[in-house]
């Protein structure tokens, strides 16, 4: 083959490749050729990232520097409540690492169903009613609501707080509490403090005069507000929340579980909260 018939070959193929492009164009400019998909960058509501799902809870990615849209849009697909520096521990854990987290929490009629089609409640001990037989307490005074089971008993002392209690199979009566649960709920008059943390550090102190932190202050939301949370260790272990309800109060949760059966109290308490809710939220 000379060169002048390979001049006239590469000619030919550079003359078809560009007929083909050109065809290729026309066809797909006006025949309805297919439509390119916007790419935002963003994940869509079926590819987000999910770190961890619980009964109760999803907990999807701790990097808060993604957009929190689409993990919102898949919460409320979900029917759950969005959370944009929740926790990324199990309902009930005792020590949890102090990281925000985009999370999506159920309440009792929106909890994703289980694989066998019934509603994933839990595992609560023997004698506690699945969450969607749980009642509704409403404390109009501070202005909040939540469900909780039938096996816990409800005081409300003068002092305007709540208190919910059960007394466990091997707790003796007139003795020490070391079986069942206690969660009291008050509003704390903070008037004399500079601000929410001022109180909390105050609060910090007194226990470490006598005891031991187990889970170090972290700042948290709690039902849509501004909260600091931790564990001690002073007469037993005790969990607590203090949510900013104004500059002069605060409201203090707190918690002791003791469970020498290892019968899921925690469990029991954190179900409850996750179902807190504020009147004007």
């Amino acid at each position: 083959m000379n060169k002048k018939t390979i001049l006239y070959l590469l000619v030919g193929i550079i003359v078809l490749a560009v007929v083909l492009a050109v065809v290729f164009t026309y066809v797909n400019r006006y025949s309805g050729g297919p439509e390119e998909t916007p790419n935002t960058g963003q994940p869509t509501t079926s590819t987000v990232d999910i770190l961890s799902e619980y009964t109760n809870k999803i907990v999807y990615t701790t990097d808060t520097s993604e957009n929190e849209i689409p993990y919102r849009q898949h919460c409320e697909e979900r029917g759950g409540n969005f959370d944009a520096c929740g926790t990324v521990c199990e309902p009930g854990a005792e020590i949890c690492a102090e990281v925000c987290a985009y999370t999506c929490t159920f309440t009792v009629t929106n909890a994703p169903d289980s694989p066998d089609g019934s509603v994933n409640n839990g595992s609560f001990p023997n004698g506690f009613s699945p969450v969607s037989q749980w009642q509704e307490y409403t404390n109009t005074e501070i202005g909040f609501s939540l469900l909780y089971p039938n096996a816990l008993m409800v005081k409300n002392p003068v002092d305007g707080s709540v208190a919910f209690t059960y007394s466990g199979p091997t707790q003796d009566p007139n003795t020490e509490f070391f079986d069942g649960i206690s969660l009291t709920i008050a509003v704390v008059d903070t008037t004399d403090y500079e601000s929410l943390n001022a109180y909390v550090r105050e609060q910090i102190t007194d226990v470490q005069a006598i005891g031991e932190l187990i889970n170090p202050v972290s700042t948290t939301t709690f039902a849509g507000r501004r909260a600091y949370e931790y564990s001690a260790d002073t007469l037993g272990v005790s969990h607590h929340r203090y949510v900013f309800l104004s500059p002069t109060s605060t409201l203090h949760i707190s918690y002791v579980a003791p469970d020498p059966e290892n019968r899921g109290y925690a469990t029991v308490v954190e179900t409850m909260l996750e179902t807190f809710s504020f009147f004007n939220q």
